[in-house]
Parts: structure tokens; sequence; C-alpha cells
């Protein structure tokens, strides 16, 4: 019987040498190196100064698959940065040139990122819908890891919904699939164990907290996790804040503090936790200026209003501050805030519930126990198609016999071709005007011969590269007419006028590509444009015509080439 991943290793070898030709017309479209220089300067952009190079990206002659995956690195990189609202705009980029068949990686990756850039931002509703859309994608593509990291994310806001049961349940099932499947030392590991201690917190379960924290603890020091570590150490001081042990709280939480600090860990919620619960420690202790200095260091880092539980409370423990402290202005003034943000809050949290609920229809563990079944009826059904699979073999091995032949054959006529030119290079070219002309011109010999020493002046000044070389410009030039001219290359040349102008371009430009690197990083555009064409497509067809090739594989060959004489 033949092997199944035998046959699939033909299929991904044939598919690769298929991509290989279609590699060619991605090279004719833009150099990929100054599309890199301009996705590099996008990243290094300030917000509002990014405009023009985004409209050279976005016009830029290229796929949209190609133009998609650009896109999607600005993204991500503004996303790694925290810088969630650049990344949300890029991420919407990219998803606007992912329209054909074969996008679901990308798209689910931009939806995971989109969602968890809202997450972070405190946006539960926005972040619900991309992660239900990244949940399909998943689904459809029958992979577990993936439907079990959306469902983790999901967990997170029903988790902030006070779905505490829920959130617990779908933690634990992920964590224990990872365990069972060697992802311990992972940081999505680490991760589940933050959101355990943090649902086992919402629910007061203390013990639990401290036994999910320290595991977590453990496995975030073995890995270099920094923001799980600091996260949950804070999460153990936030245990001994409820127990009433506000000294010991404030040790955990400085030294979650001080790490956040000296590993420059960037995400705020993490900073914003560490200070509250410090905050609220002193307020415990009574040391009332000690807990504003800490609240007003969290508004300071926030900036804005986001309907974030963290920040509500923040306001309510100013606004109480201030009122013991006797500032009845700023007491009042924060109040007002807080009043106004749990509002929005509730409402946020009314619209997500219900987003929740109507993709509530199955239990998400059903959902996975079905995927391991659909897979278990997909290998029987593989079984079942053997000879199917015999026969796709057959023709993938012809298919690949067909392609070697043709990659054999481009070669030996690359390499006849760059013998034409190694000759050509060392051979005087003879002038029109002294060769013999052997066919009967009934015309005057005296003006033929003027006119071929006009026709031999344009040669050598590469009259033929510009775009409006023609025959009426060529005979303007030769001092004769269309007709005279046209009769004068039939016999010299014994070829037709465009065959005429068309066999110098290439000449020209196969030894000019042989010699010149910075020719060689032209696009195939650039290069049409530059010996006189007027579109790139005309340029390719007569140089397949010429030489057989096309323009692409000769300049990946020369640097071949370039390389092994170097």
């Amino acid at each position: 019987m033949i092997n199944h991943r035998f046959l699939t290793w033909i299929l991904l070898f044939a598919i690769g040498a298929l991509n290989a030709q279609k590699q060619e017309a991605l090279f004719d479209e833009l150099d990929p190196q100054y599309l890199n220089k301009l996705v590099e300067n996008i990243k290094k952009s300030k917000e509002g100064e990014d405009h023009a190079l985004r409209q050279q990206l976005l016009s830029a002659d290229t796929k949209d698959q190609f133009k998609a995956k650009k896109l999607r690195d600005i993204g991500y990189f503004f996303y790694k940065n925290r810088d969630y609202k650049r990344s949300l705009f890029y991420f919407d980029e990219a998803l606007s040139f992912l329209k054909s068949p074969g996008s679901n990686r990308q798209l689910y990756e931009i939806y995971m990122y989109k969602g968890n850039a809202y997450l972070n931002s405190w946006k539960n509703l926005e972040a619900i819908e991309m992660y239900y859309l990244a949940l399909d994608i998943a689904e459809g593509a029958q992979n577990i890891d993936q439907v079990i990291l959306v469902q983790t994310n999901i967990a997170l806001i029903r988790r902030r919904m006070n779905q505490l049961d829920k959130a617990l349940s779908v933690c634990k099932n992920s964590l224990r699939y990872m365990s069972e499947n060697d992802r311990e030392d992972s940081q999505m590991y680490a991760n589940m164990l933050t959101i355990i201690s943090e649902t086992y917190l919402d629910m007061k379960a203390y013990d639990s907290v401290l036994y999910y924290a320290d595991i977590g603890i453990k496995k975030s020091i073995a890995i270099d996790h920094y923001d799980a570590l600091a996260d949950l150490k804070t999460k153990k001081g936030i245990v001994f804040y409820e127990e009433g042990e506000y000294s010991r709280a404030l040790t955990y939480l400085a030294d979650a503090e001080k790490l956040l600090i000296i590993k420059d860990v960037k995400e705020k919620k993490y900073i914003i936790n560490t200070l509250y619960f410090q905050a609220a420690s002193f307020f415990k202790q009574e040391l009332y200026e000690k807990a504003k200095s800490k609240l007003l260091q969290i508004i300071s880092l926030t900036g804005d209003t986001k309907a974030n539980t963290r920040i509500i409370d923040t306001y309510l423990l100013l606004a109480d501050c201030y009122r013991i402290l006797g500032n009845a202005d700023q007491a009042t003034l924060w109040y007002q805030n807080y009043i106004v943000l749990n509002e929005k809050s509730q409402n946020d949290k009314t619209q997500t519930i219900t987003k929740i609920h109507e993709k509530d229809a199955e239990e998400l563990g059903i959902k996975i126990e079905k995927l391991v079944e659909n897979q278990r009826k997909r290998k029987i059904y593989l079984k079942s198609t053997l000879i199917t699979s015999i026969t796709l073999a057959v023709l993938l091995v012809s298919f690949l016999l067909f392609y070697f032949r043709k990659q054999t054959a481009n070669k030996r006529k690359f390499e006849e071709l760059i013998q034409t030119i190694t000759a050509l290079k060392h051979t005087k070219k003879p002038t029109t005007s002294n060769q013999a002309i052997t066919k009967e011109i009934i015309i005057d010999d005296k003006k033929t011969k003027q006119v071929l020493k006009h026709l031999d002046k344009m040669e050598e000044q590469a009259y033929f590269l510009n775009t409006d070389c023609n025959l009426r410009s060529m005979a303007k030039k030769a001092k004769t007419n269309a007709t005279y001219l046209t009769k004068i290359i039939n016999t010299a040349k014994a070829k037709n006028f465009n065959d005429y102008i068309n066999d110098l371009r290439i000449e020209y430009v196969l030894k000019r590509l042989k010699e010149d690197k910075t020719f060689r990083l032209f696009s195939i555009k650039s290069i049409a444009n530059e010996i006189g064409y007027k579109s790139d497509y005309s340029f390719t067809k007569h140089f397949k015509a010429k030489t057989g090739l096309n323009p692409s594989y000769y300049i990946k060959k020369i640097k071949e080439l370039e390389k092994k004489s170097t």
C-alpha cells in the first residue's frame, strides 16, 4: 500500500513547483527590496505621518495576497508595541485585500490579533465579534489548537461578564489539553494559569488562587514570561489584601511593580492592577495621601475613560480619598466621573452578554468533541480513497517529469544564450554600410549607402531605446521616407522593421543585465520602460520570443551565475 504521507509530500512538492513558476510573476511586478524598505519606513513613522508611505504600498503593482501580508506584518508590529489604534487600522487595511480562496490562515490570525487588541483596550463587544469570526475559521479547518485558543480568549470576556463557572470550565479544559500534548512549557500555558487564578479571585476562592498562582510563577520564571510573572505576583498581593494582611499585600504588589519597570513591560493593565491594590492597601491603613498618589499615577497612565473595571474602581476610591482629605470639589468631580463610566460599563456588559448568548446555542466543549470525531471520520475516509490517491500520485509524477524537463530545457537555453552574448562581446559588429547587399534593391545605390550609414549611427547612439522610436521617426532621421527605409531594412537586415527594432532592444538588454548589477534590481516594468517598451507585457513577449525564456528567469540565473563566480 502507498503511504499517505508520501502522497502528501508529492502533492506539496508539485504545488511548490507551480509556485516557483508563479514566483517569476511576483518578481516581475515589484522589486521586493523596495517593498520591504517601504514597510520598514512605515513601522518607523509616527502616527499621522505614514499617509504617503501607505499610499505607495497600497498602489504597488503586486498581488493582493502579498500586499495583505505586508499590511498584516505592519499591523502585528504595532500590536506587539501596544499601539492598538494603528494596529487595528493596518489589520483592517489587510482584510480589504484578502478576498481570494485560501486566505483563511491570514484571516484567522488577523481576527485573533484584532480581538486581542480590542480586549486589551477593554472593548469587549468588538473583541467578542472578532473571536467568533476566528472561531468559525478554526472550526472550518478542524484545528483543535486554534479552537481552544479562541475559546480561552472568549473565557476572558466571560469572566469580565461575571460568567465565572463557564469561564473556569473552558480554561480547565484548555489546561488539561495542553498538559496532555506537552505544552506546559509555553506562554499560553502560563497565561491560562493567570486566567484561572483571576477567575478564582472573582469567586473569592483564595486558596485556589494561591495554588494556581504558585504553579504559574514557577512556569513563568522558567520561560522568562515576565508579564505573567508580574500578574501572578499581583494576584497573590490581592489575596492578602482581601484577607486584611495589608503589609504582606504591599510586599507582593511592590515586587510586581518593580518587575514591570525593570523588564519594561508595556501592557498598562498589569501596572494599573499593582498600583490600584497598593492604593487600596494604603487606604485601608489610613495612609490617604499615599493612596491618592498611586491613584493619580493610574489616571496619568491611562489618559482616557474606557469602561475598564479597574479605572471605574480607581475613580470611586479617588473620590473617597478626596472626601476624607476634605477636598469636596475633587471628591465631587471624581464621583461624577465614576457614575458616567460605570453606566457606560453596564451598557457594554449588556451588549456583550447578549452577543455571547446568541453564540451559545451549542456548548463549546461539545464543539471540541465534534471536531475530534470529525477528524477520526476523516482518517477513515482517507483510507477508503486509496485508488483515487494512487491515480493522483501517477498524475503528479507525470507533472513533475514535465516540470523537470521544462527546467532542463530552460537551463540549456540560458547556457546557449550566455555563450552567444559572450561571443558578441568579443566580436566587432560589422557596420551595415559595409555589408554586401545580397538581394537586389531597385533603388539608387548611393542613396542606399547614405541611409545605411544613418542606421549605423542610430544603432551606435541606441536610438532604438526611445519609446517614440518608430518607422516614421527613423525614416526622418535617416533623411528618407518610410517606404524607402522599409525596403532597405528588409533587404539589408533580412527582417521587417519591428523585428529589427525588437532584436536590437533584446540584444541590448541581455548584455546589460549580464554586466550591470544595478539594472538587475529594476522591476520588469522599469526595465521595459528603460529599453523603449510601453508595457512589461510587450517586453516579456518579445524577450521570450527571442530567447525562449522569461526575463525574470534570465535575471535569476544571471545572479546565480555571478554568485558561483565569486
